[in-house]
């Protein structure tokens, strides 16, 4: 919902950039907003949760324009990617001007797009909006990996509205810029209508833009009722400091945490039928997402013996309620890349409590398997 002030000779106009768990939402803002010249952008606030955070900045664009003397001001946010903080994406999105779907390219993560997407019609659908009344575009990010969709592929599962969209890749900024002023272009041709005219003795009000195409109602606001940003959302409970408490960083998330060596069940169709001795490592690996290796052997039904060796790469932290409580895994797969195309991945969860277990899943020829540590109950994490 933009809020026109004509006493300010300004509009404010809100951007959520929407999409799955780390597809690129964080860093598409983070790339813009370094860019950015500092006289014209506000601080960049960061709401951090467990798993994700909920960024946003405003900023006046110098290269668009005015609107019949209205300088624009454009206020961007994200949403944590993760199911787990929906309400936290539902208060993002609410006055939302303009939406960009951030979808990432890569082929096994296409089921994440497809839920994400979803959501956010769930989501707008509770404040009477719809994707028909938004303006949206849509961005195919990580064009520079592989085994990754084509753009027409993308477009077929994706883009039901023909919405326009735009290839990136966020973490050197191409497609970046383009996206973005794409998207306030949309946003400003609607908004036109609105400026044509200065009702009197009105200082601000705030329009509805899923609306502006519709006999428009003007009704003046009062201060207190004017926000661009949403309420903050309740901080998470931090957890009690102890002294075997580690410390992740975005560049090395598990640091301090490996090597761990397990000792594991192995199931099948739910039927223990092994156990296996398997270790996680770190595997340095200049220019290459491959972080860690996982090594051991399996003795299956005490008379097969198979030797387990896989590169992996780190995917984020999952949350899981489990009897009651809620527990944190840090998540590692193969690379897309190691796996036939649309194949499940080698999951491992790591749990993040300090008994140092992990759990893991994989598809063999001979169905699902799954390795536990030995004195642990199977869960289904993968879920």
């Amino acid at each position: 919902m933009a809020t026109i002030n004509y006493a300010q000779k300004e509009i404010s106009c809100k951007i959520v950039y929407y999409g799955p768990g780390l597809g690129g939402k964080t860093t598409n803002l983070q790339f813009i907003y370094k860019t950015l010249p500092t006289e014209n952008r506000g601080e960049l606030v960061s709401l951090a949760t467990q798993q994700d955070r909920t960024l946003f900045f405003d900023f006046l664009p110098m290269d668009l324009g005015k609107i019949k003397g209205f300088n624009t001001k454009f206020h961007l946010y994200t949403v944590p990617g993760q199911v787990y903080y929906n309400a936290t994406r539902k208060l993002v999105l609410r006055g939302v001007d303009g939406i960009v779907f951030v979808a990432d390219s890569q082929r096994d993560r296409m089921d994440e797009n497809l839920k994400s997407f979803q959501n956010l019609k769930d989501n707008l659908q509770e404040y009477n909006y719809s994707l028909e009344s938004v303006p949206w575009v849509i961005q195919y990010n990580k064009r520079d990996l592989e085994n990754i969709f084509s753009i027409q592929e993308l477009d077929t599962l994706l883009n039901e509205g023909k919405v326009a969209s735009f290839e990136s890749v966020a973490t050197t900024g191409e497609g970046v810029k383009q996206t973005l002023k794409a998207m306030s272009s949309l946003i400003l041709e609607r908004l036109k209508v609105v400026t044509e005219e200065t009702p009197e003795g009105v200082s601000s009000l705030t329009i509805d833009s899923s609306t502006i195409e519709k006999d428009i109602p003007i009704r003046p606001e009062s201060p207190a009722q004017i926000s661009a940003k949403p309420e903050r959302p309740p901080a998470a409970k931090k957890k009690p400091p102890s002294q075997n408490t580690f410390i992740f960083t975005e560049e090395e998330p598990l640091k301090g945490l490996l090597p761990i060596e397990q000792k594991c069940l192995v199931y099948w169709k739910s039927l223990p039928v092994g156990s296996a001795l398997l270790k996680i490592q770190d595997y340095p690996s200049s220019g290459s997402r491959i972080r860690y290796r996982l090594k051991g052997k399996l003795k299956i039904l005490a008379f097969f013996g198979y030797m387990l060796d896989r590169k992996l790469i780190f995917r984020g932290k999952r949350s899981k309620i489990l009897s009651g409580r809620q527990k944190y895994f840090f998540y590692l797969t193969d690379p897309p890349e190691s796996r036939a195309p649309l194949a499940d991945p080698f999951s491992i969860w790591i749990d993040e409590a300090e008994q140092r277990n992990f759990y893991l899943s994989y598809d063999s020829r001979y169905g699902k398997i799954w390795l536990i540590p030995h004195d642990r109950k199977r869960l289904k994490l993968e879920e």
